[in-house]
This record gives C-alpha cells, sequence and structure tokens, in this order.
C-alpha cells in the first residue's frame, strides 16, 4: 500500500498503514500533543504567577533554583535548533506544526521564569510543573517514534528531537526534587504533607515513614507527623467562619465544596488524589464545626447551657453532617456519566444501550422511599444517643453522691441498658444504610 504525501497532514489520529505501522499522524501529535498542553501551561501559569509575585521569599539558597534554570535553558536551545531544522523540512509541515513549536518554546520560557518563582517562594515543588513537564514527556515519546520511522532525510530531527525528550525529562526530575533542607528556618516546620512534592502526595509515600514505625513499634503520640496548617481547628474555624458571615443562606452547603484538578494519570492515581482530598475537606469541615460549637458553647449562660447537648453535637449530629459530604461530587458526576456511557453504548448497541439508563432510574426511584425512612429512623436513634449521654452525665456530675449511697451498679446497668436500646433503635437505620449501598452498588455495576 502507498504513503500518500499528504497522508500526515490529516488530524488521524491514526496514519494509514502504507506510510508507518500503527502511528499518528503529524498533524494529530502537533495540535494534541504540543499544542493543547502547552496552551493549557501558560494560561495555568498566568494564573498562578501572580499569588507567587506576592508570596514572601521562603528559601535560603539558589542552587537548586539554578540547576533547574540551567536544565530549562539547554531544554529552550534544543527546541530552538529542532524549529530551525523543522522549517527546512517539508515532509514536517503540518497545519498546526508552527504554532505547536512556537507554544512549546513559550511554554518554556515561561516554565523557566515560573520555576525560579516557585522555587523561591514555595516550601514544596511545583505541581503545575511536575505535571506539565511529565505529560511533555510521556507525549514527546511517541513524537521520537514517528520521526524516527519517517524517512531517512529526518533522522537529524529524530536524534534531535530525542535530545529534546532527554532533557524534560531531566527537567522533570530536578522540579520533582524536595526542598525541605533549603527551606528558611521559620518554614521548616510544615508538615511532612505540605512539603511533599505532587507524586509523594498522590501515592501517599510520605507516610510510609510512619507505617515503618507502626510496624517496627507501638506508635505514640509524639510518633504522629505534624498537621497541616490548613486542618488545624484554629485555621478551619476561621475560614468557615469567615465563609459563614458572608453567605445569607446558611444552607447554601454546595458554596462550600472545594473543586479538585482531575489529574488524568490512570484510576490509581485519580482515586488517591480525589480521596485524599476528600478526606482534607471532610477533616477542615469537623475541625471547623466543632470549634465554632466550643465558641459557642462558651458564649452561653448556665441557666440556658445544657452539656448534653453540646456532646451531642460535637459526637453524633458532626459526625452525621460529615458523612453526608462524602458522596456530594455524585450528584453532579452520577448524571453525567450515565449520560455518557448510555451515548458510547448507542453508538454500538442501539436501543439496548437504554437498558442500563432504566435501572439507573429504577434504582433512583427506589431510593426515594428508603431515604424517608432513614431520616425518621436516624432521628429516632439520636434521641436515644441524647438520653444516654443525659444519663451518664447527670451521674458523672454526682458521682460522689452515687459513690455514698451504693448506687454505682444499678446506674452502671441502667447506662448499659440505654445503651443496649440504643443499639437496638440503631438497627433499624443500619439496615436502611445497607439498602441504601446495596441499590448505589447495583446503580454501580449497570
Amino acid at each position: 500500500m502507498s504513503c500518500p504525501s499528504s497522508s500526515d497532514n490529516v488530524f488521524g489520529p491514526r496514519v494509514l498503514e502504507g506510510c508507518r505501522p500503527f502511528d499518528f499522524t503529524l498533524l494529530f501529535e502537533d495540535a494534541i500533543f504540543a499544542v493543547l498542553p502547552a496552551g493549557m501551561f501558560l494560561l495555568l501559569a498566568a494564573c498562578r504567577l501572580p499569588s507567587l509575585i506576592r508570596a514572601p521569599i521562603k528559601v535560603t539558597s539558589h542552587r537548586l533554583a539554578t540547576w533547574k534554570l540551567g536544565a530549562l535553558v539547554v531544554l529552550l536551545i534544543f527546541q530552538l535548533v529542532n524549529l530551525a531544522f523543522q522549517r527546512q523540512i517539508p515532509l514536517l509541515h503540518t497545519q498546526a506544526s508552527l504554532a505547536a513549536s512556537i507554544l512549546q518554546l513559550l511554554a518554556v520560557a515561561a516554565a523557566a521564569l515560573l520555576s525560579w518563582l516557585e522555587d523561591q517562594r514555595s516550601v514544596r515543588p511545583s505541581d503545575l510543573m511536575v505535571l506539565y513537564f511529565f505529560v511533555a514527556t510521556i507525549l514527546a515519546i511517541p513524537r521520537a517514534r514517528t520521526l524516527w520511522l519517517l524517512s531517512p532525510a529526518v533522522k537529524v530531527q529524530a536524534i534531535l528531537w530525542t535530545f529534546v525528550t532527554i532533557a524534560t525529562a531531566c527537567v522533570l526530575c530536578l522540579e520533582s526534587i524536595h526542598k525541605t533542607q533549603l527551606l528558611r528556618l521559620a518554614y521548616r516546620q510544615s508538615s511532612k504533607e505540605h512539603t511533599s512534592s505532587f507524586w509523594v502526595r498522590s501515592f501517599f509515600i510520605w507516610v510510609l515513614p510512619l507505617f515503618q514505625s507502626g510496624y517496627t513499634s507501638i506508635l505514640a503520640l509524639h510518633d504522629m507527623p505534624e498537621v497541616d496548617h490548613d486542618l488545624q481547628g484554629e485555621s478551619a474555624e476561621n475560614r468557615l467562619h469567615r465563609a459563614w458571615s458572608k453567605t445569607e443562606n446558611p444552607y447554601y452547603g454546595p458554596s462550600l465544596v472545594g473543586a479538585f484538578v482531575l489529574t488524568y494519570l490512570g484510576m490509581a492515581v485519580s482515586t488517591a488524589a480525589y480521596w485524599r482530598q476528600t478526606f482534607r475537606f471532610n477533616t477542615t469541615i469537623r475541625a471547623g464545626l466543632i470549634s465554632l460549637i466550643y465558641r459557642q458553647t462558651n458564649k452561653m449562660n448556665a441557666a440556658e447551657f445544657k452539656q448534653e447537648s453540646s456532646i451531642t453535637l460535637m459526637g453524633t449530629d458532626v459526625e452525621r453532617i460529615v458523612r453526608h459530604f462524602w458522596s456530594i461530587h455524585e450528584a453532579w458526576a452520577g448524571p453525567v456519566d450515565v449520560a455518557i456511557g448510555v451515548f458510547l453504548l448507542a453508538r454500538q448497541l442501539g436501543i439496548t444501550s437504554l437498558i442500563p439508563a432504566v435501572i439507573s432510574i429504577i434504582v433512583v426511584l427506589a431510593t426515594i422511599p428508603v431515604s424517608k425512612k432513614s431520616g425518621t429512623a436516624q432521628k429516632r436513634w439520636i434521641e436515644r444517643v441524647q438520653a444516654r449521654l443525659s444519663t451518664t452525665s447527670s451521674m458523672l456530675n454526682d458521682m460522689k453522691s452515687v459513690k455514698m449511697l451504693g448506687l454505682g451498679e444499678k446506674l452502671y446497668a441502667c447506662v448499659s441498658s440505654l445503651r443496649q436500646v440504643e443499639l437496638h433503635v440503631s438497627q433499624k437505620f443500619r439496615v436502611l444504610l445497607i439498602w441504601q449501598v446495596v441499590l448505589c452498588m447495583a446503580s454501580n455495576s449497570s
């Protein structure tokens, strides 16, 4: 099979078999592998620069920044030479080749400025730089393969692009280096999670020393890593209080949901990043709510103060509120997921593709009565919890009288009986909760 001269100047994405076996077209590589990531990086870098310029300098040495800048300069030189040779070879010219080369040059130039500022004014490696150069390295590999499979006339271009790929990988390695030892004394107390790179946080490498300590010895409180400043009660309380005071609608919950950027690095990394952000968000909500309850309790008069109410708020109620935030993203992701799935199936299976949609609708309709009963069952359970806490609190407040009258055993039996009643009442709620999980899994299986 012959290879037309214009076969690489079409979007493809796959080039004709007569040209190269199992390869992309040059236009597709220029548009998707070069223009798209470089353009997105330039936009995100422009958003990141203002906050870095206003930030104070946090490191004591320019040594690591100089190495990074040197590697970026070498990469820029390789790309300039690559562009010069590319313009002399008509075989490599596509509708997007010039735009791709220029955007990549601009991206490296912007990365040089961003790298210097990130190194001097941030306590950890730049997530934006690490992700961009990781994507650039991965996408440069199929481009290098394409150039080596092309005509021998572009052998010099293939060698140059191989050097570009190696230089990009070197920049990625330098950008991923930690700089904890280079931080100023005021910033060295930051938590390990806060100073770790994107990969260390995504794969939870920063907690491996803690697991090792727990495996070899019994963990104590001083073995626990420093808690991130954003997760501490005072910081969470201040942010939650400011957000609460700015809104007129106290039930405007979705406004408290922080968006996160999908990593697109595979299911494992995406899931890890998602649940890490979810844990942090729920921990922040829990810490802020407990701090607000504590502040409000201190403002109350002794006559109107009910200790058991505060205990219930800090325990069961806060946990119930936080639990409902676990699946908050499913509210918008679920319908989108079903719509995309039905659309893709419809292209292959036709009318049969409506079966998953019908199952999803049935599950949603079945969830409505279960949810209604869950609210009533949960309310009865919480009332029993409050009754037990009230009795326990009263007993502890009059412990001296209890011991003098010899009522310890009887009151212990009474509290134990209340606990048994509480567990019995909560059984219905837990059964309904299991039904909710079953319906959820049925929807996922469809």
